[in-house]
């Protein structure tokens, strides 16, 4: 496919996708997500538990706002009828005030002395204004009125609640309720039925009216019909109430009430107070708060079910996103693991939190990528021993087949380099020749011992066993300018092991170690680990450059070298004696770089443990 004919494809591949419909991309990822599962799984079993809940407590909660309001309402109500009384009675005080009796005594006195009054002006209006009246009126004692400073057809008193003065009001066309006080004043010119009072408008009590949504009204029976004396407001709340409400007034227990919802169009919550005299139902005060239930964001029961509801619900779903969260944040970590487990990195080692499932299955992915890593090893030693084991035969004899041949041609070559007549350039030759067939054999016998070697074995500490192979390259460290760090945690194991080979084969792993460094000095790590399941591993760590990735595999076998000059025999002979002891030896590279050697060996058993000669 050229280039141009694959861009037009992924162009078009894109297309579809764009073009690709909601629901099926909702499919996808529904598929492919274990999140929104979980998510989506809350949500079901949230929905009705919450539907439940959120009835429940919009109906608690709007029927204490109404209770709320109707108690509300109601010392609404007691305070009207109180500041009724307590009216009634401060009109009381004013009368007994000095000013006031003697405007009465004057008042009187010219009225009997037959002088005409003038009408009331500004200042009277002023001065009862003062005193909280509205109306004064004066009669003789046998009742005939001789003043008033507003017209007046008839003044009676009302039954109302025990200590409270009320009075009905019928003059210049008008008929209103009042509160007030009457008494007989002694004057200059004899006693006098003083009476003043103020009227029930909606002057009364201000503090009512500051109140925009409040409605107040009371009602009192009027020729046998219960009318409105008295309104808070312009309106009228409602209609007077029947004949059935009031049977059910009457019967109320005292500092009851009884609730009136939609009292009038627009008011949501009511309540009807009684007002008694003693026992008799003389009167009704009507309380309304003029609220609309279904804004209200509190009072509506549905609109409140379905702020719950909402709220409840979006709550369950940031709930569902914070756990799927934390659920699929580690089973993608885990899945992670498990790809690059499938793809060889047996290294994966996932985090363990707590102990909840899926905690235990990362301790068993964690187990199982360690023995799959053992498992690796394990093949790659064995792969390893059986290829030397191989090695070993063939060289076994080769060595046979080699050293005959090199036998006759040593024998050969001292032979023709005795004879007299020989030119020195001959016997130069000569000697080349037998020097090659020395080295040849020495290589051979190198070989011989690498694969087959014999073991003298004895009982020494592993710390001993360092220290003698130290003090064989202690100056070599030293000359090379190289910081060696040395930490023993052996706790005085024992080894059992041929000191020649061991010693040969740490020899030769410092060796390495100083040559990958090179001149230019650098630190050599040496570590004793504890022991641990029977076994003692030392470590040989460098601040070299490190094995190249593609050797690392085959660093230990035979004639495999990175140095210009090497036979690539002393790794293979360090594996070889480690091997031979029953041990294991295995080389990586730091992340810091470097190379590590981890030797493991054997701890010496009880019946293994002689003496070291």
């Amino acid at each position: 496919m050229s280039e141009s004919e694959g861009e037009a494809k992924r162009d078009s591949d894109q297309a579809v996708g764009r073009r690709e419909p909601l629901l099926d991309r909702l499919r996808r990822v529904w598929r492919n997500s274990i999140r929104w599962k979980i998510v989506a799984a809350l949500v079901a079993v949230s929905v009705v538990p919450m539907l439940i809940t959120s009835q429940i407590a919009a109906s608690v909660v709007s029927a204490t706002y109404t209770d709320n309001v109707q108690s509300w309402l109601f010392q609404i109500g007691r305070f009207f009828l109180a500041s009724v009384k307590r009216g009634g009675e401060e009109i009381g005080l004013a009368m007994g005030a000095p000013e006031m009796l003697h405007r009465v005594d004057r008042i009187a006195a010219k009225v009997r002395s037959g002088e005409q009054l003038p009408p009331p002006g500004p200042k009277q209006a002023a001065f009862m204004g003062a005193l909280g009246f509205d109306l004064l009126t004066l009669r003789e004692p046998d009742g005939r009125l001789i003043y008033s400073n507003l017209p007046v057809d008839r003044l009676e008193r009302l039954p109302f609640e025990q200590g409270t003065e009320v009075y009905l009001y019928r003059g210049g066309g008008k008929v209103l309720m009042m509160t007030g006080h009457e008494r007989t004043v002694e004057t200059s010119t004899g006693p006098v039925h003083v009476f003043a009072g103020a009227f029930l408008d909606a002057s009364f009590i201000q503090d009512i009216e500051t109140i925009g949504s409040l409605d107040m009204t009371l009602y009192y029976p009027i020729g046998g019909t219960y009318r409105q004396v008295y309104s808070s407001s312009s309106k009228t709340v409602g209609a007077a109430p029947s004949a059935e409400v009031l049977a059910e007034l009457a019967d109320l227990p005292r500092g009851s009430y009884l609730e009136q919802d939609g009292i009038d169009q627009g008011a949501s919550i009511g309540i009807l107070l009684p007002v008694r005299n003693g026992a008799k139902l003389v009167g009704v005060v009507a309380c309304a708060l003029d609220v609309d239930l279904d804004g209200a964001p509190i009072a509506g029961s549905n609109r409140l079910l379905w702020i719950i509801f909402v709220t409840g619900m979006g709550l369950a779903v940031v709930a569902g996103i914070a756990l799927s969260s934390l659920v699929t944040r580690r089973v993608e970590r885990l899945a992670k693991g498990v790809s690059a487990v499938a793809a060889g990195d047996f290294t994966q080692e996932m985090p363990v939190e707590g102990h909840d499932e899926l905690d235990r299955l990362m301790i068993a992915f964690n187990a199982m990528s360690a023995q799959l890593q053992d498992y690796r090893q394990l093949q790659a030693r064995l792969r390893r021993k059986e290829r030397f084991a191989t090695l070993g035969e063939v060289a076994a004899g080769f060595a046979h087949e080699v050293r005959n041949p090199l036998g006759i041609i040593k024998t050969t070559a001292e032979l023709v380099g005795r004879k007299p007549d020989l030119t020195e350039a001959d016997r130069r030759r000569l000697g080349y020749v037998a020097d090659e067939v020395r080295r040849i054999d020495q290589l051979i016998r190198d070989f011989l011992v690498f694969a087959r070697p014999a073991q003298r074995t004895s009982t020494v500490t592993a710390a001993s066993l360092l220290e003698r192979v130290l003090g064989l390259c202690g100056d070599e460290i030293a000359r090379r300018g190289v910081a060696l760090d040395v930490k023993d945690a052996s706790g005085g194991a024992l080894l059992t092991v041929d000191l020649d080979q061991m010693a040969q084969a740490f020899l030769n792993l410092v060796l390495n170690a100083l040559d990958a460094m090179g001149e230019g000095g650098g630190s050599l790590f040496i570590e004793i680990a504890p022991p641990k399941a029977g076994n003692l591993s030392f470590l040989f760590r460098d601040t070299g450059p490190g094995i190249p990735p593609a050797l690392l595999e085959r660093i230990f076998d035979p004639f495999m070298t990175t140095k210009a000059h090497g036979t690539g025999l002393g790794l293979a002979t360090v594996f070889a004696i480690v091997e031979g002891h029953g041990g294991w030896i295995e080389a990586r590279n730091l992340e810091g770089g470097g190379a590590l050697f981890e030797l493991t060996l054997p701890v010496a058993t009880p019946a293994s443990q002689e003496p070291a000669p």
